[in-house]
C-alpha cells in the first residue's frame, strides 16, 4: 500500500514523491528551478497560434532552433484572415515594426545528399529581409553536426524558441512543413470543404505533407521559386530582385530531392487535391515562463557561440541570473535536460574560457567534462518510480532487445527488392559502418524496454503475492505504426524490424518479458497451493518459465493469446483517421511525432529526444527536454501532468472539442459514451480504463483492416487461415514466386496505386471511434526485413560510459551510472 505523509504545510504527501527524479550528475548541465509557469501545447494549431502572438509581441529578440526550419512554413494555414501566413512574413513584419528587434535562427546544417530539410535554402531567404529592412536583424546560422560517434551522420535535433528571456516553446516540433494540425487531423490535403468555404486558403505546395505515399500532384510552376537563385555572382545582378519580389508576392518553395549529387534541380510535386490523403502530425510542445527559460537561453548561447564569430556573439546567461528567484512567475519545478556530446561539451568549456571566465567556477571542472545523457537518466528515473501507470508518446521505439528472434534467415521479398535499388544514402551508410572505434557489435543499448519490463514484472509478482486487492500498473506506448518514409525504403525496413523485435520478437522484447512475468507468476500459485514444502522460488519458477517457452515448436514466439494476456499491463496503439476526398474513402496513419512522458498524473517530460541510442545516448544527436513536477494538486496528482494526460487522451478518443463529428457535414465516427469518458479521464490505470482503450483500438483495427488492405496489419487479407502480413501488406508472401515483381499497383507508396484507385463505399468506417489502432504486433511477422543498413542511426558501441551495459540488470546499471556521476557542483 503507498505510504502517505503530511507535509510541512499540513498538505498530504506521498512517501514515493521523495524520489530523487531531478538529475545531479556531476556533469549535469542545469540544476531544476523553481517558480515556473508551464502550459503544454498539444497540437500544431495550439503551439503556432501561441508562437505568432508572444513573437508579435517580442521587444528585443526571438532565437530559434530547429533540426528543420522552412521559411514558407504555414503558421495559420485554416485561418481566414491568415491562412497565408509564412514564417517569412512573421519574422519580416516583427522586425519591420520594430527597429530594436532581433531575430536568431540556428538550424541543423543537415547532408542535403542524404536527406534534404531545405536549411540552406531557408537561410538564404530569410536573410533577404535584411537587405528589405535596411539593417541587420536577422541572423542565420547552420549548425554543424557535434556527436562523438560517426559526426557526418547525426544531427542538431533540439526545437525550441525563446522570446525576449522569458518565455520559451520546447518540445517535438519544428517550424517545418507538415507539423500544423489540429485535434480533427483532417486528412484533405489542402482543406476541409467546410473551412475552405470560410474564405482560407489552407495548405500550399510543401505543406500538403505526407512522405509515406507518392505525390501525383502538380502545384501552379508560376508561385514557385528557387532560393538558390538569390545567391551566385550572376543571380545576384539577374534574379535576385525578381525572387524576392516573387516571395513577397506570396509564392513558395520548390520541391528538392536530396539522393543526387547536387540537389538544385526544383519541382512542383505535391499532393493530388482530389486524391490522396495529408499525413496527419501528433506532436507535443510546452511554452513556460521563468527562470528555467534562462536555462534553455543558455543552451541556445553555448551552441550558437561555437560557430559563431566575434561580432556575432551570444552574451552567456550567468548561473546567478538562472537561479534569481525575482522571475518567479509561477509553481512548477522544471530541470532543462540534454543529450549532448563530449565533444559539443568540450567546446562550449573553451567558450566559456574565452568570453565567461567569471562562470567557469559553476562548470564542471576540464577533467570532469564528458557525455551529457540526462533526458535518458530522467525517463529511466520515472519509469523505475511509477507507481500506477506510464504514458509514452513516442516517434520511435528501438531499445536493447538481447538476442534478435523469431525471423527467416532469408531477406524478405521486399527486402531483397530495396537492397536492388541502394540510393547515396544507403552507399553512405554502408560506408560508415567502418568508422573507427563505433559499432563494435550491431545490439542496441539504450535500456528503455528493459527498464520498462522490469518495471511491470515488478508489479506482477507484488500483484500475485499482495493480500487483498493491489492497486494497478499500466504502460501506455503511442507509436507510428512506421517511421515516416516510403516502405521499400532501406532505413524504414530496418528501424521498423528493430522496433518489432523490440516490442515482440527480440530474446528481452517487452512482451516477452511481461509473458514471462505471468507464467512465474503463475507457476509460484500453481506450486504454492499445496503444502508448503511444494512451493518453489522466483528465480526456479524464471527458469522453469524460460525452459517452457524454449521448449515449444515455435521456440517461444509471442502468440495472440500470449499477447491477450500481456494486454493487462501494456496497450501498444497507433493513431489513424479516414477521409472521403474525390468520391474515394482514404486513410492514412496520424504521424506520431512527439518525445513525452506522462507518469501518474505527477510528472511529465517533453523534449526533442526520442527512444532510440541516437537521442538517448548522449554521444550522437543534440537533444533538449524539461522534466516538469508541479506544486498544485492534490495527494493523487498535479495539474500539469493531470492535464496533459487528460488532454491528450481526449483529443486520441475523439473526445476533443474541435474533433466533435457534429461539426462535420459527413459524421465520421461515433462519439465515446459520456459516463465511461469521464472514467477513463480520472481512473487512467482502472481495468475498466484499461479493457476500455483496448476493445476501441481493437474494433478501430478491425474496420480499417476490412476497408483498406494495404494498411500494416496484423493478417493477410481477411483470411481466416491467420497467413500473417508481408511488411508490403498486399503481397502474398507465402504463394508468390520469388522471380516476380511487387505490384506497384496495390501500394500508395507508388504513382501507379493511385492512377486507379477506387473505394467509395463507406462501409463501417462510420463506427470507428475516436483515432486509436491496435499496434500490428505480427505484422511482417517471421520476416527478415533487416536490409543491412549501417546501424549508426539506431546502436552504439558496447563501453557506455564506461559501464557494461549488456551483461547487468537495468537497477545495476543505474546505480553504477549514479556512483560514477556523485553530484559535485550543481548549476
Amino acid at each position: 500500500m503507498t505510504k502517505i505523509l503530511v507535509g510541512d504545510d499540513g498538505s498530504c504527501l506521498l512517501s514515493y514523491q521523495n524520489h530523487k527524479l531531478f538529475g545531479e550528475a556531476k556533469n549535469q548541465f542545469a540544476h531544476y528551478r523553481s517558480g515556473n509557469k508551464a502550459e503544454p501545447c498539444i497540437s500544431g494549431q495550439d503551439y503556432y497560434a501561441k508562437l505568432v502572438e508572444d513573437m508579435r509581441g517580442a521587444k528585443e529578440e526571438i532565437n530559434i532552433v530547429g533540426w528543420q526550419v522552412n521559411w514558407d512554413v504555414q503558421l495559420k494555414p485554416e485561418d481566414p484572415a491568415e491562412s497565408g501566413l509564412r514564417l517569412y512574413d512573421l519574422i519580416k513584419e516583427v522586425v519591420t515594426k520594430n527597429e530594436n528587434l532581433i531575430v536568431r535562427v540556428m538550424i541543423w546544417s543537415g547532408d542535403t545528399k542524404v536527406l534534404y530539410t531545405y536549411a540552406p535554402d531557408t537561410q538564404k531567404v530569410l536573410e533577404t529581409i535584411n537587405q528589405q529592412v535596411g539593417r541587420d536583424a536577422v541572423y542565420v546560422q547552420l549548425s554543424n553536426t557535434m556527436a562523438d560517434d560517426t559526426p557526418m551522420y547525426f544531427s542538431h535535433h533540439q526545437k525550441f524558441v525563446v522570446i525576449d528571456r522569458k518565455i520559451a516553446f520546447l518540445g517535438g516540433m519544428d517550424l517545418a512543413h507538415g507539423r500544423y494540425d489540429n485535434a480533427r487531423y483532417d486528412l484533405h490535403p489542402e482543406i476541409n470543404p467546410e473551412l475552405k468555404k470560410s474564405g482560407a486558403m489552407g495548405r500550399q505546395m510543401l505543406n500538403r505533407y505526407n512522405s509515406c505515399i507518392a505525390g501525383v500532384g502538380k502545384y501552379r510552376e508560376g508561385e514557385i521559386i528557387d532560393p538558390d537563385l538569390l545567391t551566385g555572382l550572376y543571380d545576384r545582378w539577374f534574379n535576385r530582385d525578381s525572387v524576392i519580389e516573387k516571395i513577397n508576392q506570396g509564392a513558395w518553395q520548390g520541391g528538392k530531392v536530396g539522393e543526387i549529387i547536387l540537389p538544385n534541380y526544383i519541382n512542383n510535386e505535391t499532393l493530388d487535391l482530389n486524391k490522396q490523403p495529408r499525413m496527419p502530425w501528433q506532436d507535443v510542445q510546452v511554452r513556460f515562463e521563468g527562470p528555467a527559460v534562462l536555462d534553455l537561453l543558455r543552451n541556445f548561447a553555448l551552441r550558437w557561440n561555437c560557430q559563431a564569430s566575434v561580432a556575432d556573439y551570444y552574451p552567456i546567461p550567468t548561473i546567478a541570473e538562472c537561479k534569481d528567484q525575482s522571475t518567479a512567475v509561477g509553481n512548477v519545478d522544471i530541470q532543462v535536460l540534454r543529450s549532448v556530446s563530449k565533444v559539443q561539451c568540450n567546446k562550449e568549456h573553451r567558450i566559456i574560457t574565452r568570453y565567461a571566465p567569471d562562470e567557469l567556477p559553476f562548470y564542471p571542472k576540464k577533467e570532469d567534462i564528458g557525455i551529457q545523457s540526462e533526458i535518458y537518466q530522467a525517463m529511466r528515473r520515472l519509469i523505475q518510480g511509477a507507481q500506477n501507470y506510464i504514458y509514452i508518446e513516442n516517434q520511435f521505439f528501438t531499445s536493447f532487445y538481447g538476442e534478435m528472434r523469431d525471423f527467416d534467415k532469408d531477406l524478405s521479398i521486399p527486402a531483397q527488392q530495396a537492397r536492388t535499388t541502394l540510393s547515396y544514402k544507403e552507399r553512405l551508410s554502408q560506408a560508415l559502418a567502418a568508422w573507427p572505434d563505433t559499432y563494435k557489435n550491431g545490439e542496441i543499448h539504450n535500456l528503455i524496454c528493459q527498464d520498462l519490463g522490469e518495471r511491470i514484472y515488478k508489479h506482477i509478482l507484488n500483484e500475485g503475492a499482495e493480500e487483498g486487492e493491489l492497486e494497478g500498473f499500466h504502460v501506455y506506448i503511442v507509436l507510428p505504426v512506421y517511421p515516416e518514409g516510403e516502405l521499400d525504403d532501406t532505413a524504414t525496413m530496418s528501424t521498423i524490424f528493430h522496433t518489432m523485435q523490440a516490442l515482440v520478437h527480440g530474446e528481452k522484447s517487452l512482451l516477452k518479458q511481461i509473458r514471462r512475468a505471468i507464467r512465474v507468476m503463475e507457476l509460484i500459485n500453481e506450486r504454492n497451493e499445496g503444502e508448503s514444502d511444494n512451493g518453489i522460488t522466483t528465480r526456479d519458477a524464471e527458469k522453469l518459465a524460460d525452459s517452457e517457452f524454449l521448449a515449444r515448436d515455435d521456440r517461444g514466439a509471442i502468440l495472440m493469446e500470449d499477447y491477450k494476456k500481456c494486454q493487462k499491463y501494456v496497450s501498444l496503439l497507433n493513431l489513424r483517421n479516414w477521409e472521403k476526398i474525390g468520391g474515394n474513402y482514404v486513410t492514412e496513419q496520424i504521424y506520431v511525432h512527439s518525445k513525452m512522458m506522462v507518469v501518474d498524473d505527477r510528472y511529465a517530460l517533453i523534449g526533442s529526444a526520442n527512444i532510440s541510442d541516437r537521442s538517448m545516448l548522449g554521444t550522437r544527436d543534440s537533444e533538449v527536454a524539461v522534466l516538469m513536477i508541479d506544486g498544485e494538486g492534490d495527494c493523487h496528482s498535479r495539474k500539469v501532468a493531470k492535464a496533459l494526460r487528460q488532454n491528450l487522451w481526449k483529443k486520441i478518443l475523439g473526445a476533443s472539442d474541435s474533433s466533435d463529428p457534429d461539426k462535420s457535414p459527413d459524421p465520421i465516427r461515433k462519439k465515446i459514451d459520456e459516463g465511461l469518458l469521464k472514467h477513463i479521464m480520472e481512473y487512467p490505470y482502472s481495468e475498466r480504463t484499461i479493457e476500455a482503450i483496448n476493445q476501441i483500438a481493437e474494433d478501430n483495427s478491425r474496420i480499417y483492416d476490412k476497408m483498406f488492405n494495404f494498411i500494416p496489419r496484423n493478417y493477410f487479407g481477411n483470411s481466416e487461415d491467420e497467413q500473417f502480413s508481408s511488411i508490403f501488406p498486399t503481397l502474398d508472401s507465402e504463394n508468390i514466386n520469388k522471380g516476380n515483381k511487387i505490384d506497384k499497383k496495390t501500394l500508395p507508396l507508388y504513382p501507379e496505386f493511385w492512377a486507379n484507385y477506387v473505394n467509395s463505399d463507406k462501409k463501417e468506417l462510420g463506427d470507428t471511434q475516436g483515432y486509436i489502432t491496435q499496434f500490428p504486433i505480427f505484422w511482417g511477422n517471421t520476416e527478415n526485413n533487416n536490409t543491412g543498413m549501417a546501424e549508426q542511426s539506431i546502436t552504439q558501441n558496447d563501453n557506455y560510459h564506461g559501464i557494461d551495459i549488456l551483461n547487468q540488470s537495468a537497477e545495476e546499471v543505474v546505480l553504477a551510472s549514479t556512483e560514477q556521476h556523485k553530484p559535485e557542483t550543481k548549476v
